[in-house]
């Protein structure tokens, strides 16, 4: 697919690179848009929120749209690359990049249908099961039916008696009540003393803060008139939302339960899945996502050429 000129006149051609912006947001939802990602970080929205903790540097190779992270250390990485190119003669390209210029040659957070690519191409290719995302049928949340669900069905019944909620869709005359709670989640939580939670808090308050410019939708819980619950989430593809943020009061029990159920019924209608991201390899975050029963994993790959040292991911 050719690259509009208005679309390509916007992003520096390889191997220039700018860092995102909101100038260059239009290029990169052109690039999302046309070739329909699977993986949960291609949004504008997740790659410009977390651009703090993860800078993000984007350039063109041909019709292609390459991403280059960093870690916190400061070493870089590539992600997928966005487009319908040769794949391998866009990956070798950026690894002869990085061999110039002292990166890691890898890709990381690849899709299943990239990795296969490459494996036969000879790249050396390692499931990254941490880094992989949990896809629910919309149904399966919305209705809960059936034995499995017997224990959420509970806790939410529960909640609903002993306190009343309220449903809300976002809008943003509740955004302040929004940020209230995100900040008492944190000061219990103590985001401060963790980086990831930290960084997660800036991004939340980031996305907060240009809802009338991300193609963000959300919902909200109220108890007595005040927000104890919110849900942020977006369009990944075709027939996927994503959801970015969900947060609750953690001492009102069955509140989570309740807003992914209540979110799944009242905003995501139209959707037939439901992309609720990676578990990061945290052993009770892992057991919470597979407690719902996902439909299919969106498996990730890391990437390497063949005898190449692996670092962190």
């Amino acid at each position: 697919m050719i690259i509009p000129k208005d679309i390509k006149d916007i992003l520096p051609i390889f191997p220039e690179f700018d860092d995102i912006s909101l100038k260059n947001q239009k290029s990169i939802d052109w690039f999302f848009s046309n070739y329909q990602p699977q993986i949960s970080e291609y949004t504008f929205t997740n790659l410009y929120s977390w651009r703090f903790f993860r800078p993000i540097k984007i350039s063109i190779i041909e019709n292609s749209l390459c991403i280059m992270a960093k870690r916190e250390d400061g070493s870089a990485f590539f992600m997928p690359p966005v487009g319908d190119d040769d794949i391998v003669t866009i990956v070798e390209t950026l690894f002869c990049y990085a061999d110039k210029n002292s990166m890691e040659s890898a890709l990381y957070r690849v899709p299943d249908n990239i990795a296969d690519q490459l494996k036969i191409e000879g790249f050396s290719v390692e499931l990254d099961l941490d880094n992989s995302d949990y896809v629910y049928l919309v149904s399966d949340l919305s209705e809960l039916s059936g034995r499995h669900f017997d224990g959420k069905r509970n806790r939410i019944k529960k909640c609903i008696i002993g306190n009343n909620p309220e449903y809300k869709t976002m809008t943003p005359d509740i955004i302040e009540q929004c940020l209230d709670l995100q900040t008492e989640w944190c000061d219990i939580r103590q985001c401060k003393l963790n980086p990831g939670l930290a960084s997660e808090d800036e991004a939340i308050k980031e996305v907060f803060s240009l809802m009338d410019r991300l193609p963000v939708f959300g919902g909200a819980i109220l108890i007595n008139g005040k927000i104890e619950a919110f849900t942020l989430a977006e369009r990944l593809n075709i027939d996927t939302a994503v959801i970015h943020f969900e947060k609750a009061n953690p001492e009102i029990d069955g509140l989570y339960q309740l807003i992914n159920q209540w979110f799944c019924q009242n905003e995501l209608s139209e959707y037939k899945y439901v992309n609720r991201e990676q578990d990061l390899g945290i052993e009770g975050l892992r057991k919470a996502k597979q407690s719902y029963h996902p439909h299919h994993l969106v498996n990730k790959y890391s990437v390497w050429a063949t005898n190449l040292e692996k670092t962190n991911k």
